[in-house]
């Protein structure tokens, strides 16, 4: 028996078993999706997502009205199963086994006081794996295709599980090295300011079995995210989030904002992303009537793609969003800090659109996996950016292109900040804070290079193959890879320092 049968037969035999736990399955509800998304111009996986994501708010509004305690956890359980199995059909089996085995892991091995300061990383690794494992199967079952399927939201479980364990390991095995680093005078401001964060996240025990799959399945950030912290759940639905007597601004205004941004988001997406196609980018027939026929041609293919992949981020805002939404219904994403209901947003449209720094854009793009990345891997390994980048792209997957655009950045990195050093000081007074009349244009060509280096790389990015990816930057002829190294040589070599104004 071959591979390719051996694989087919051992996933019939698996769905056979996995059908059997699809309870809480409603064959006419997902019929009718299938049946109106494709009347409506969408896949049966992307309609059926996106209802999930919609049922998101009325399950929130009963959420809030539920009393403090079991019953919310059981709550989300129950419904965050339900969402999963309409979505994801048998697939949302992985989220079980996987966080069963995480649970088992960290309980099973509690009074092994030599794993006390390996646990977490136990947990890592195995997560890691797991997800290693899907992004394999999924490459080799749906090459170069866009189903939204379980590993999606077992991305989202990934950094979950993981922040979980070093929550744990923070506030119970670390808990009085934290405690000391604080205290002491001898700590520096930044690593202060990491060791309070951590504090701040961490929890003492593991959760009980309720709270713990409540947590692996809240319906509002299951699909889509945001993936907030085990203690930011703990805290809101057993009723400790906010103290008694605290002033707590409404949160149904900020709800309905951020869901009226997702609306239009999608309205953008589809009828912007019919006429610009990501496919573009990859189009020989296209190309050879644009960025192959002259240079008028050439800039007619980059504003076509530069148009494509905003309108594929468009999907992302949109997803990204509407889940954000059905969070703070729930009671999810306050600050009291900030005074703000939007902590758990996992995305700063406006500032990506408008950063003038690959890390300013960085930052607002995805921002709880930034979080995770900078908490749990960062910070954990001793700033080292390497360990970080590489992390990042194992949990995005194995397509070429990823690690092209990864590969990439760093250079565009090292470009912003030695823009910042070198020339951003010329823009400013002699206080340098006050900015000169002529910051404006600073700040103008800061931004529409930010943005067509971001664009330029994000492009293979989407293109997923070699091939692809290929073809993308070499309709480009390489345009954004040239001008990065002729930009950092200037920087780095010819233009001198500015002058350090004297106080």
């Amino acid at each position: 028996m071959g591979f390719d049968q051996w694989l087919e037969s051992t996933s019939e035999l698996l769905d056979g078993y996995t059908s059997q736990t699809t309870v809480l399955r409603v064959p006419a509800l997902e019929a009718w999706a299938a049946d109106t998304g494709a009347s409506i111009g969408f896949s049966a996986d992307q309609f059926k997502y996106a209802i999930g994501m919609l049922l998101g708010y009325p399950l929130a509004v009963i959420f809030a009205l539920l009393p403090a305690g079991a019953l919310r956890h059981a709550y989300s359980l129950v419904t965050g199963v339900f969402l999963a199995q309409f979505v994801l059909g048998n697939g949302w089996i992985h989220s079980l086994v996987s966080s069963t085995i995480v649970y088992f892991i960290i309980a099973a091995t509690s009074g092994i006081r030599a794993l006390d300061k390996h646990r977490h990383i136990i947990v890592f690794v195995f997560m890691m794996s797991y997800m290693t494992a899907s992004h394999i199967y999924r490459l080799y079952v749906d090459y170069m295709g866009w189903t939204l399927d379980f590993t999606g939201p077992q991305m989202l479980l990934t950094i979950k599980l993981t922040s979980l364990a070093y929550s744990l390991y923070d506030g119970s095995v670390d808990a009085d090295n934290l405690k000391k680093a604080l205290a002491s005078e001898d700590t520096k401001k930044g690593r202060r300011a990491v060791y309070a964060n951590r504090v701040a996240s961490s929890i003492p025990n593991l959760p009980n079995l309720l709270e713990f799959y409540g947590y692996v399945y809240c319906f509002t950030s299951y699909l889509a995210g945001p993936a907030f912290g085990i203690k930011e759940y703990l805290q809101v639905c057993n009723g400790t989030k906010f103290q008694k007597g605290e002033e707590v601004p409404s949160r149904f205004p900020t709800a309905l904002w951020v869901f009226l941004q997702s609306v239009v988001m999608v309205a953008l997406m589809v009828v912007g992303g019919a006429k610009f196609p990501m496919s573009l980018a990859f189009d020989k027939e296209w190309l050879a009537s644009t960025a192959y026929a002259g240079p008028v041609g050439w800039l007619k293919n980059i504003g076509a793609v530069w148009l494509a992949l905003f309108f594929v981020r468009c999907k992302y805002y949109f997803g990204w969003l509407l889940s954000e939404g059905s969070s703070i219904v729930s009671g999810f994403g306050y600050s009291a800090k900030t005074k703000s209901w939007r902590s758990a947003a996992n995305v700063d449209w406006f500032g990506f659109e408008t950063a003038q720094s690959v890390r300013a854009g960085s930052r607002a793009w995805n921002q709880r996996t930034q979080q995770w990345l900078e908490e749990c891997v960062y910070h954990r390994t001793g700033g080292s950016l390497f360990a970080t980048y590489f992390v990042s792209a194992f949990w995005h997957g194995f397509y070429p292109g990823y690690y092209l655009f990864f590969l990439s950045v760093p250079l565009a990195t090292s470009i912003n900040r030695l823009a910042f050093k070198k020339c951003r000081p010329r823009f400013m007074k002699d206080d340098g804070k006050t900015p000169k009349g002529s910051k404006i244009f600073y700040d103008i060509l800061s931004w529409l290079s930010t943005s067509l280096i971001m664009n330029y790389l994000a492009a293979v990015f989407q293109a997923l193959s070699w091939e692809n990816a290929v073809i993308t930057w070499s309709s480009f002829y390489f345009g954004g890879h040239v001008a990065m190294v002729a930009v950092y040589i200037l920087l780095a070599y010819i233009v001198p320092s500015a002058k350090k104004k004297q106080g």
